[in-house]
């Protein structure tokens, strides 16, 4: 009557009951044998038959016994071993990671015997092996290979500039002769003059300057143009959109928007030359507005590219292919300010774009393309500094001996 009652079964029973588990029944470690039960079905019709002898007969519906202690303590020894075997499994991920850390300290060097590697190349091997493991991206394996050429092509080209006719001279030194060189800016005062020998560069030289000039200037823009798909590919941040006016004519202001909108024929060049830009700080807030149009009219004409065929009226075509003319002749605008400020610094977008960029492989090629851009853009300057020098000492020869 007891034990129908609920009551804990004895310690004997209990440990018959589990350590003979039955094969085939869920978690079969805890349930009981065949036997076992056997055993306790004849005792509960000894029991019952006690309990109808009495005049009071148990219910059928009488409630259900609470569960076993001794089950509960098995739930719980099994969610500890469960949760056991989970810090286990932590500890060892995590002296992994340490070993790796070691070794990447160490320059991939165990023995601390100070074989390894230093720290930035073992750093560097490691991304290196990461690209290796993952999946190529297909922007990486089509940029990163034209801009390990264009580097190649930059540092054989600085390696010809070996044994010139030509040196740098610094306007303190006592061997720097002015009549051999030509005046500078002061806006670059800090860029070394060359100086050249009294009759000039020979046709030779000259020859071959210009050849490599028009290298780095090739190079220049395939870097350049490479940097600039970067950019475009980079998602524009909610920073950026916010700050937008409402439409293009108002970022670009009415004189610009004139050009673009009433000219037939459209020049960007003789845009530029109507502007009558005095430094690259103003050509730079013009890039600015052109670029903030060029997004907007992008936009719109995203919209109503997206806008069913029967849902769009007349006006709505028209004003579409509106704005994909406003787009085109702000992008023919853009290029051709970039092409004439080479040295232009980053637009607002663009310094959006890289501040709030969260894609590693954009950010290696972006910097990988600018550096390049920038390097081939020097050696252009440096070699058209050499070529205003050379004809400043032609002009005065030619003016001396006309005299």
């Amino acid at each position: 009557m007891a034990r129908m009652m609920g009551s804990p079964m004895r310690s004997d029973e209990i440990s018959n009951a589990y350590s003979h588990p039955s094969p085939g029944y869920g978690s079969s470690r805890y349930s009981c044998t065949y036997s076992n039960l056997s055993s306790y079905s004849h005792a509960d019709e000894e029991e019952r038959g006690n309990v109808e002898s009495t005049p009071t007969r148990l219910s059928r519906f009488a409630p259900r016994p609470p569960s076993s202690p001794c089950l509960n303590r098995l739930s719980m020894k099994k969610n500890v071993d469960v949760t056991a075997a989970h810090e286990k499994s932590e500890e060892e991920e995590l002296e992994l990671m340490k070993d790796k850390y070691t070794k990447l300290l160490l320059g991939e060097d165990m023995s601390g015997g100070g074989k390894g590697v230093c720290s930035a190349v073992a750093i560097s091997n490691a991304i290196t092996n990461l690209y290796e493991v993952a999946r190529p991206r297909m922007d990486v394996v089509m940029n990163l290979p034209a801009l390990e050429k264009l580097e190649n092509m930059l540092l054989d080209l600085l390696d010809s500039f070996d044994g010139t006719d030509f040196w740098y001279g610094d306007k303190g030194n006592e061997s720097f002769n002015s009549s051999k060189s030509f005046s500078r800016s002061e806006d670059k005062w800090w860029v070394p003059v060359p100086c050249l020998p009294d009759n000039g560069l020979s046709a030779h030289a000259r020859k071959e300057l210009q050849q490599k000039r028009e290298c780095a200037n090739q190079i220049h823009k395939a870097a350049m143009a490479i940097n600039n798909d970067i950019l475009a590919e980079m998602e524009v941040p909610e920073s950026y959109i916010i700050t937008l006016p409402k439409s293009g004519r108002l970022s670009v202001g009415d004189e610009i928007y004139h050009h673009m909108q009433t000219s037939d024929h459209f020049s960007a060049e003789n845009v530029l030359s109507s502007l009558k830009i005095s430094s690259e700080h103003e050509a730079l807030e013009i890039a600015d507005k052109v670029e903030a149009a060029l997004y907007i009219w992008k936009r719109k004409v995203n919209l109503s590219h997206n806008r069913n065929a029967w849902d769009m009226r007349s006006d709505l075509v028209s004003d579409g292919d509106k704005n994909v003319v406003l787009l085109s002749r702000a992008k023919s605008l853009l290029l051709s300010l970039k092409e004439k400020y080479p040295s232009l610094s980053q637009t607002t977008l663009d310094t959006s774009k890289l501040q709030y960029n969260k894609d590693v492989g954009k950010a290696i090629l972006e910097s990988y393309s600018r550096v390049l851009e920038s390097l081939a853009y020097n050696i252009v300057s440096w070699i058209d500094d050499v070529l205003r020098a050379n004809d400043s000492i032609r002009n005065s020869i030619s003016y001396t001996y006309n005299i």
